[in-house]
Protein backbone atom coordinates (compact mmCIF):
# COMPACT_ATOMS: atom_id res chain seq x y z
CA UNK A 1 0.00 0.00 0.00
CA UNK A 2 1.15 3.49 -0.72
CA UNK A 3 0.28 6.66 1.16
CA UNK A 4 -0.74 10.12 -0.02
CA UNK A 5 2.83 11.46 -0.24
CA UNK A 6 3.98 8.60 -2.46
CA UNK A 7 0.84 8.86 -4.62
CA UNK A 8 1.35 12.59 -5.08
CA UNK A 9 4.99 12.10 -6.06
CA UNK A 10 3.94 9.43 -8.58
CA UNK A 11 1.31 11.80 -9.97
CA UNK A 12 3.70 14.75 -10.31
CA UNK A 13 6.34 12.54 -11.94
CA UNK A 14 3.70 11.19 -14.33
CA UNK A 15 2.44 14.61 -15.49
CA UNK A 16 6.02 15.81 -15.93
CA UNK A 17 6.40 13.21 -18.70
CA UNK A 18 3.32 14.31 -20.62
CA UNK A 19 3.97 16.20 -23.86
CA UNK A 20 3.28 19.91 -23.76
CA UNK A 21 4.54 22.81 -25.85
CA UNK A 22 7.17 24.10 -23.44
CA UNK A 23 8.50 26.72 -25.85
CA UNK A 24 7.61 29.44 -23.36
CA UNK A 25 8.49 27.47 -20.22
CA UNK A 26 5.04 26.04 -19.55
CA UNK A 27 4.62 22.58 -18.03
CA UNK A 28 1.87 20.24 -16.88
CA UNK A 29 1.12 20.25 -13.15
CA UNK A 30 -1.43 18.66 -10.83
CA UNK A 31 -4.51 20.84 -10.36
CA UNK A 32 -4.97 20.20 -6.63
CA UNK A 33 -8.45 21.75 -6.63
CA UNK A 34 -9.85 18.66 -8.32
CA UNK A 35 -7.99 15.75 -6.69
CA UNK A 36 -10.40 13.08 -5.46
CA UNK A 37 -9.61 10.45 -2.80
CA UNK A 38 -11.13 6.97 -2.84
CA UNK A 39 -10.51 3.78 -0.89
CA UNK A 40 -8.76 2.33 -3.94
CA UNK A 41 -6.62 5.37 -4.82
CA UNK A 42 -6.52 9.00 -5.84
CA UNK A 43 -7.88 10.61 -8.98
CA UNK A 44 -5.59 13.40 -10.13
CA UNK A 45 -6.38 16.12 -12.64
CA UNK A 46 -3.68 18.15 -14.34
CA UNK A 47 -3.45 21.31 -16.37
CA UNK A 48 -1.00 23.77 -17.83
CA UNK A 49 0.88 25.67 -15.11
CA UNK A 50 0.38 28.89 -17.05
CA UNK A 51 -3.39 28.32 -17.25
CA UNK A 52 -3.64 27.63 -13.51
CA UNK A 53 -1.61 30.77 -12.76
CA UNK A 54 -3.31 33.12 -15.23
CA UNK A 55 -6.66 31.64 -16.22
CA UNK A 56 -5.82 32.61 -19.80
CA UNK A 57 -7.69 30.17 -22.08
CA UNK A 58 -4.84 30.29 -24.59
CA UNK A 59 -2.80 28.17 -22.16
CA UNK A 60 -5.53 25.67 -21.24
CA UNK A 61 -4.82 22.04 -22.06
CA UNK A 62 -7.71 20.35 -23.82
CA UNK A 63 -8.54 16.65 -23.88
CA UNK A 64 -6.34 15.87 -20.89
CA UNK A 65 -7.66 12.88 -18.96
CA UNK A 66 -7.50 12.62 -15.20
CA UNK A 67 -5.71 9.52 -13.98
CA UNK A 68 -5.95 7.25 -10.98
CA UNK A 69 -2.97 6.29 -8.84
CA UNK A 70 -3.74 2.85 -7.43
CA UNK A 71 -3.39 2.74 -3.64
CA UNK A 72 -2.04 -0.81 -3.70
CA UNK A 73 0.96 -0.44 -5.96
CA UNK A 74 1.01 3.10 -7.36
CA UNK A 75 0.34 2.29 -10.99
CA UNK A 76 -1.51 4.91 -13.01
CA UNK A 77 -4.71 4.40 -14.99
CA UNK A 78 -6.09 7.07 -17.37
CA UNK A 79 -9.75 7.81 -16.68
CA UNK A 80 -11.51 9.38 -19.68
CA UNK A 81 -14.13 11.85 -18.40
CA UNK A 82 -16.97 10.26 -20.36
CA UNK A 83 -16.26 6.89 -18.66
CA UNK A 84 -15.35 8.25 -15.23
CA UNK A 85 -18.48 7.11 -13.35
CA UNK A 86 -18.41 3.56 -14.73
CA UNK A 87 -14.66 3.21 -14.22
CA UNK A 88 -14.79 4.45 -10.63
CA UNK A 89 -17.68 2.06 -9.94
CA UNK A 90 -15.67 -0.83 -11.43
CA UNK A 91 -12.56 0.17 -9.42
CA UNK A 92 -14.65 0.14 -6.23
CA UNK A 93 -15.94 -3.35 -7.06
CA UNK A 94 -12.45 -4.62 -7.87
CA UNK A 95 -11.09 -3.11 -4.66
CA UNK A 96 -13.83 -4.78 -2.58
CA UNK A 97 -13.13 -8.12 -4.26
CA UNK A 98 -9.37 -7.61 -3.74
CA UNK A 99 -8.77 -7.77 -7.50
CA UNK A 100 -6.21 -5.64 -9.34
CA UNK A 101 -7.56 -2.37 -10.68
CA UNK A 102 -7.67 -2.29 -14.45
Amino acid sequence: MIDWDVAYRIATDYVATLPIDATHGDRSIIDDRFTEAYDFGWLFHFQSAFWIQTGDPLWQLLDNFPFLVDRRDGHTIPVPPRHKAEMLYRFAQQWAAELPLA
